[in-house]
């Protein structure tokens, strides 16, 4: 018998490996783009711990005044 997988099932599952794509994707930017080791270690255990909302944060917060600005 086959089971039939609803869209709230669907939507829960793809944001959760999104999120989760989204979360490894800021740690790894953290890690090695972050020059203090200080600031690495900061953002590395916000990020860990805080999973996509620490993620966000990193984002948000501190990405945008380490990369150069374009124009």
């Amino acid at each position: 018998m086959l089971a039939t997988v609803g869209f709230a099932e669907l939507l829960w599952t793809v944001l959760g490996v999104g999120g989760t794509l989204f979360w490894i994707w800021m740690l790894v930017d953290c890690i090695q783009h972050e020059t203090s080791t200080q600031q690495r270690l900061f953002w590395a255990v916000v990020i860990a711990l805080g999973h996509v909302v620490g993620g966000l944060a990193y984002f948000l917060l501190r990405r945008p005044r380490r990369e150069p600005t374009r124009g």
